[in-house]
């Protein structure tokens, strides 16, 4: 148990070195990056896992940065509205967004028309976790 801890505590470490590196890069062909707070929209309800490695993450990134992140919690529909908000948002790299299968595998599945394109509308930037995922039936 203690060695399942240590193992997604260095993947979290490692996964904000990762997202800092890709945006910082990005961003040194320009201005200082960030020179302001930057939001990061979770499309699910606060005290979840999403919205816990977040806030995990925005906190280490906070104290390299020196500049605030913001997380928004934006839950409800299946992510969708927390996720479309993220795909109308500037793209000045200034508003970032967890996603997940739902929102950008499962929902296209599920729903008719869906307000973004999860093919061409989002971008990702780095894996943040893996998990098992099972199908069971009784």
């Amino acid at each position: 148990m203690k060695t399942m801890f240590m193992i997604r505590t260095l993947m979290m470490h490692a996964s904000a070195l990762a997202l800092v590196s890709l945006l910082l890069h990005s961003a040194l062909h320009a201005q200082a990056y960030p020179s302001r707070p930057v939001r990061w929209i979770v499309p699910y309800a606060t005290g979840g896992l999403a919205d816990t490695r977040a806030r995990q993450i925005a906190q280490e990134l906070t104290k390299l940065w020196g500049k605030p992140i913001i997380i928004e919690n934006k839950p409800g529909a299946g992510a969708v509205p927390g996720t479309d908000f993220v795909t109308k948002a500037a793209p000045d790299g200034y508003t970032i967004g967890m996603g997940n299968l739902a929102p950008l595998a499962v929902n296209p599945s599920l729903y008719g028309t869906l307000p973004y394109d999860p093919i061409k509308d989002v971008a990702p930037i780095v894996l943040l976790e893996r998990g098992p995922l099972v199908l069971m039936a009784t």
